[in-house]
């Protein structure tokens, strides 16, 4: 169990520590949850009105919702718009043996500024079969690209059934077989509101936020009438305290930079050397 089981209300607030913004049943999927990762020394040495860094944390079936079907939406776009791409170089050089290819960047740009038609007549000779082939294919495309791109939040498994065209069963079947795996990004919980609550939770360790620590109350009272914003309820086992910690920091330790930020760098150096001579 992930849960301390000796948790008392009134203890001091530690890393780890599992709360709820009031009213959790009815606020969005990623405002509900917060598990506290600031370390226990910072917490002790800071002021009552402190911030404290927390992690979001949702359902696994809000993750799935969310996250994960999302994550597929933007495989099939860039599937989409890869064929796309090259259904339509295809037939610019049919048209002139010269054309240079286009970019799948530049496809996705056109095809969300012009109609099937005024593409079929700008690439020109396409002929009706290759014409009808052609504007499924944007449509399908399109469609795609609108859909990965929905507002960071926004429950994705319906459209990902819809533009999969397999049923959600099957979907669900996929995403449970796909978190079997073990992710660097987030952390799996059993329970949360309490030690009986079995609906499965992800800690995400790269969503954060901030609450004043003055503002967490061990009284669900104080925050439904609002004197407090979130409600304490619990907290981590050490193990697991431990475990979520030691992975939000790999986490953030295997963020890479660009190529090029080396070169960039050795460049403005290089510039400064060269500036010794004119002194």
């Amino acid at each position: 169990m992930e849960l301390d089981l000796e948790f008392k209300r009134g203890q001091p607030i530690r890393q780890g520590d599992v709360f709820g913004f009031w009213d959790w049943r009815t606020k969005p999927s990623l405002a509900r949850f917060g598990l506290v990762i600031t370390a226990d020394c910072d917490i002790e040495n800071g002021q009552p009105d402190q911030d404290l860094v927390y992690l979001r944390v949702i359902t696994q079936a809000d993750y799935i919702e969310i996250f994960w079907s999302r994550a597929k939406l933007g495989v099939v776009r860039k599937t989409n718009v890869r064929d796309l791409t090259g259904q339509i170089n295809k037939l610019r050089r049919a048209r002139d043996a010269g054309a240079p290819d286009l970019t799948i960047a530049e496809v996705e740009q056109w095809i969300t500024s012009e109609s099937p038609a005024n593409i079929a007549d700008a690439i020109g000779g396409v002929e009706a079969r290759e014409a009808e082939r052609l504007s499924r294919n944007i449509d399908d495309a399109r469609n795609s690209v609108q859909l990965a791109t929905l507002p960071l939040g926004t429950a994705c498994l319906d459209h990902l059934v819809t533009v999969r065209g397999r049923d959600r069963a099957n979907i669900l079947k996929q995403a449970a077989n796909d978190l079997r795996s073990e992710r660097d990004d987030i952390f799996f919980l059993t329970s949360l509101i309490d030690p009986d609550d079995a609906t499965g939770y992800y800690v995400l360790l790269d969503h954060i936020g901030a609450v004043a620590k003055d503002q967490l109350s061990d009284s669900i009272d104080a925050v439904s009438r609002g004197v407090k914003v979130a409600y304490r309820f619990g907290t981590l086992a050490q193990i697991y305290k431990y475990a979520v910690a030691q992975r939000f920091a790999f986490l953030f330790q295997r963020i890479g930079l660009p190529n090029d930020h080396k070169h960039r760098h050795e460049a403005t150096l290089a510039r400064i050397n060269s500036m010794g001579g004119d002194t």
